[in-house]
């Protein structure tokens, strides 16, 4: 699909473009599409989030992620960032009514056949205050996990995270117990074996830390011990866990585009758990290119669909540019 390039960004309508990509050749996707009623990126009749209605913005989002579905390859996943929106003029809620447009779209996805495996929550630790005094500011978004089928790739080592919580102890097993062996302790009579037989509590290994430096063997993150041994420095290992699904990252402009994008540490995550090295990775809402960006530093290749013209051309340069001293092995 790419040939021999690293990285391409196709100029049209989501849904349209992607009706002319072949079945199953896609490892993953990333993307954040418009949000309902929310701003206008000037992409022409065709722009999704200026539809009438709530109801009219999902069924758009369910149609193209219908044609994504098919082109992503079997063992494929879908990392879906939307945002919610306060009711002004849909007639069918009160106004001030918090739409819920994040989890209504994650339900059209369901009906559709896609597995909902996770609800990430991104939390901003710098978001913007807002003036309203009648409820809380809003400091988070939401990352929706979707998989095509049951079995699926997630390479959960790639994000382990340092274990916070570490107390200190050698032993890394958290116990289980006797009393919840027995069946009766879940309602459809089987042992609650994940209490019974105890669980890793965390392990001890290098963890990720700056992008700079070689990878692994496996294509993974770079680990602190590189640079260490680099400096003749004795290796050092830290107490990890499986990543917890609430990320606190803040949220970062980018100075070629006036609308916003993502930052590159909440993508990367879901690019290293959901694309092997190598592997195509898309964002059906390109944007500025971060998702490639951030797709071709960690040596995956990408594709972007993107309806203005302009941000075609703006990422395409933003890509070539930050990843120029990149070496590929594709």
């Amino acid at each position: 699909m790419l040939g021999d390039k690293e990285f391409e960004v196709l100029c049209g309508d989501s849904e349209t473009v992607l009706k002319t990509l072949p079945d199953d050749s896609v490892d993953m996707c990333v993307t954040s599409p418009p949000y309902f009623s929310l701003r206008s990126y000037r992409a022409g009749d065709k722009e999704i989030g200026q539809e009438d209605s709530p109801i009219d913005f999902v069924n758009r989002l369910a149609s193209v992620f219908r044609e994504l579905r098919r082109v992503l390859k079997p063992c494929g996943t879908l990392w879906l960032n939307l945002g919610d929106t306060y009711n002004s003029a849909w007639k069918e809620l009160p106004t001030k009514n918090l739409l819920g447009i994040p989890w209504r779209v994650a339900f059209a996805l369901q009906d559709d056949g896609w597995i909902l495996r996770s609800d990430i929550i991104w939390h901003k630790p710098n978001a913007i205050p807002n003036s309203c005094t009648d409820r809380c500011s809003t400091a988070h978004e939401y990352i929706f996990m979707f998989a095509k089928q049951q079995k699926y790739y997630f390479d959960y080592e790639a994000i382990e995270e340092e274990a916070t919580g570490y107390d200190g102890l050698k032993d890394t097993l958290l116990k289980g117990s006797p009393k919840y062996s027995q069946g009766d302790y879940l309602a459809d009579g089987t042992p609650n074996s994940f209490s019974s037989r105890g669980h890793e509590r965390w392990k001890f290994k290098q963890i990720p830390q700056h992008k700079n430096l070689m990878e692994d063997e496996k294509g993974q993150t770079n680990h602190s011990f590189h640079k260490r041994r680099a400096e003749g420095l004795p290796d050092e290992v830290y107490p990890v866990r499986r990543k917890r699904d609430v990320w606190s990252v803040p949220t970062i402009g980018y100075e070629g585009a006036h609308f916003a994008t993502f930052p590159e540490k909440l993508v990367e995550p879901c690019i290293l758990a959901g694309c092997p090295k190598h592997g195509l990775v898309m964002d059906c809402f390109s944007g500025a290119g971060t998702t490639g960006v951030v797709a071709v530093k960690n040596h995956r290749r990408y594709i972007g669909i993107e309806l203005n013209k302009e941000y075609v051309e703006l990422s395409m340069k933003r890509i070539a540019e930050e990843t120029a001293q990149q070496t590929f092995d594709f």
